[in-house]
């Protein structure tokens, strides 16, 4: 049984899996018949998503599908739709969908293991290397690492973007305007550095771990669901 690694991906299987669940509770057969018309209408799912999603199942031996002509169905369809007869597995139906959930969950990454070199400025998921972004000194990448993986104690708060600039020794005039308030201009300093991050760590992990860090443009920590499974190193 084959799962995508990439998170996008996952994240249509899911919403098509959840789709076939309900109509399958709704028709109460084992052979149920599915449209483009109703999983795009009431599901609001889009037909490449549904096209991969169904050839996706279908590899993986989760469903059987045979397309049949629109005219065999009850004739409220469109010209453009496509009704298929799926037959389910239901205990390969529900172990593929407990997998993917995992995978969205982050739960696939049982323990993680975090070594951020300060020496050359490498971080280390599960021994393998994250290229950080580090010759443009604007890139923020490595040096917001240092950060959040120094102890567990950083690793488990959150950090205001302020915090981290008066951490970084930026100058008090770079960071709050006369009044004392923080420049908006400073808005994403934290969050495109974080935002880089969690891109290559997922690259690096083959989507199993696609959003390690929870950012917005008020601050960064490492998300909540991760946490106790960390080691540091």
């Amino acid at each position: 049984m084959t799962i995508e690694s990439d998170y996008y991906k996952n994240e249509k299987i899911w919403e098509l899996l959840k789709a076939i669940h309900t109509i399958q509770k709704d028709q109460k057969e084992k052979h149920i018949f599915l449209s483009t018309f109703e999983l795009s209408e009431r599901f609001s799912l889009l037909s490449q998503d549904i096209d991969f999603g169904l050839k996706n199942l279908e590899s993986a031996e989760v469903i059987k599908i045979k397309a049949i002509d629109k005219h065999e169905a009850d004739g409220k369809y469109n010209e453009d739709t496509t009704v298929y007869t799926v037959e389910i597995d239901d205990k390969e139906f529900d172990n593929y969908a407990q997998k993917i959930k995992n995978l969205l969950e982050g739960k696939s990454a049982k323990t993680i293991r975090i070594k951020f070199d300060r020496a050359d400025s490498t971080l280390y998921i599960n021994d393998k290397p994250v290229e950080l972004q580090i010759r443009n000194a604007g890139s923020n990448q490595a040096k917001l690492c240092e950060v959040l993986f120094a102890n567990k104690e950083t690793l488990n708060r959150y950090w205001h973007t302020e915090e981290i600039l008066e951490l970084w020794k930026w100058p008090d005039y770079k960071i709050h305007d006369k009044a004392g308030k923080f420049l908006r201009a400073n808005r994403h300093k934290t969050y495109f550095p974080a935002k880089a991050i969690n891109n290559l760590i997922s690259k690096a992990t083959d989507g199993l771990i696609p959003d390690l860090l929870d950012f917005t443009t008020h601050g960064v920590t490492v998300r909540e669901k991760y946490r106790d499974n960390i080691t540091l190193e």
